[in-house]
């Protein structure tokens, strides 16, 4: 069975060999599955604010003012941190913070993070708790003025201190005193996370009098080290320009391709007029006689042929001529003589014809004229015109010598074969030389020709 499968794909034209490129679109598939599933396995980006040995802490309690609460540390190590609130006076603040910037100035940028998680846990009555931020932006902040920079907070309740606290950036504020003290735009007035320069806690509301105990065992902010849609984002670009690319190089290729034929296809235009101007050259060559410029026979059977075809009806007349006692002349001159006359005998002739007239050499002194549209008599008078005109004609200037020519003059016949025409003609020469040569001779008409 198998056998037979494979013998039908052969015989069918069928391959079932994937090609190079087929193979590479499914790898590339391949690895971007994978790739795709890559941030589920990617460790996370955390900066832990606290526990930190090193980090520069604030302490700070309204006693300053006046107030009754005062901060302390019992263990930063481990975060235990207390706030003492006496009986006496109108409590307003207590807290810490945690200072990011040595200038009040450079801070951390931490929009790069997807949220803040904070653990808690209270060791006295859980109160509010405020979680807050301080943002430094020259266009409203100055360094030496502590309450110029951005407020953020998240308020935090008393019954959210039992479990780890995951906050986002959404959830934060700006505080509303902070904006109210400064004539800002609403764009300004935007929470912002780019520069934060200080992290803090501290107690908000009303906070009664006695000591008020929390660890603080975690603070730190998370996220991946690239957003979901960034990495999607990048699989999509680089599949992008992957296809750029592809598409570039099948787009070098066609155009090198192009180049390749459009050469070539110069190369065979010229090699075709290389072939068109040979023909041309061996048609001259096979329709011309190569002494005097004029059609051979072969040339004028074809030009006569089309003529005579192309116009059935046409009135067309036949002068056949002869130079007389032409091999006398190459006997006694010598052919390079004979050959000047052939060819001064052939210039006068073309220069008292028409250009719609057809001269041929049909022979080695023997020439054909065929002249379309001309009725016997004017065919006679034009031979007349020439013969007078040759022996008048000093053809050797260098060494005279009087050349005559005989000529025979016929009509062909609405019906008549040319062939007909051109012995007829040919017997009009023969009397032409009969009668003493250096005459013309017209043929018979033909029987109920018109007079």
């Amino acid at each position: 069975m198998v056998a037979c499968l494979s013998a039908s794909s052969r015989s069918h034209g069928y391959s079932m060999k994937a090609s190079p490129s087929h193979l590479l679109l499914v790898f590339a598939l391949f690895v971007t599955m994978i790739v795709a599933m890559v941030p589920n396995y990617l460790p996370e980006r955390v900066w832990q604010v606290f526990p930190d040995e090193d980090g520069w802490f604030g302490l700070f309690g309204d006693e300053e003012i006046g107030g009754p609460s005062h901060s302390e540390w019992i263990d930063n190590k481990v975060g235990y941190w207390r706030c003492r609130v006496e009986a006496q006076g109108t409590f307003k603040y207590c807290g810490f913070n945690i200072l990011t910037s040595e200038n009040n100035r450079d801070g951390v940028d931490v929009s790069v993070y997807d949220a803040v998680r904070l653990k808690i846990r209270p060791l006295t009555e859980p109160q509010h708790l405020r979680l807050f931020m301080r943002h430094y932006d020259e266009r409203y902040a100055n360094p030496d003025d502590g309450n110029s920079p951005q407020f953020l907070q998240f308020s935090i309740r008393p019954q959210d201190l039992q479990d780890e606290l995951v906050i986002e950036p959404s959830e934060f504020t700006v505080a509303d005193w902070w904006i109210a003290q400064r004539a800002i735009s609403r764009e300004l007035a935007k929470p912002a996370f780019g520069n934060i320069i200080a992290i803090g806690l501290d107690y908000r509301g009303t906070l009664p009098p006695g000591d008020h105990e929390v660890v603080v065992e975690k603070l730190e902010f998370v996220g991946a080290w690239v957003s979901t849609e960034n990495w999607y984002l990048g699989i999509i670009i680089t599949w992008l320009l992957g296809a750029l690319l592809v598409v570039t190089e099948r787009m070098y290729r066609l155009r090198r391709t192009t180049r390749r034929a459009r050469s070539r296809l110069q190369a065979l235009a010229s090699q075709h007029q290389d072939l068109r101007q040979e023909k041309n050259r061996y048609e001259r060559l096979s329709s011309r006689d190569p002494l005097t410029g004029v059609y051979n026979r072969y040339g004028f059977e074809r030009e006569a042929q089309k003529l005579l075809v192309q116009n059935e009806r046409l009135e067309a007349a036949l002068i056949l001529m002869d130079i007389d006692h032409f091999k006398l002349i190459n006997d006694t001159r010598g052919h390079n003589t004979g050959d000047d006359i052939i060819v001064g005998f052939t210039k006068l002739v073309a220069q008292h014809t028409r250009s719609e007239d057809i001269l041929c050499r049909w022979g080695g002194e023997e020439f054909l004229l065929l002249c379309p549209g001309t009725h016997l008599d004017n065919a006679f008078a034009l031979a007349e015109k020439i013969r007078k005109m040759v022996s008048e004609t000093n053809f050797c200037p260098a060494d005279p010598l009087q050349v005559t020519a005989s000529f025979g003059v016929s009509q062909i016949g609405p019906d008549e074969e040319f062939l007909h025409a051109l012995a007829r003609a040919d017997q009009a020469l023969y009397q032409a030389k009969k009668q003493g040569r250096n005459c013309t001779v017209k043929a018979d008409r033909l029987p109920n020709s018109p007079v």
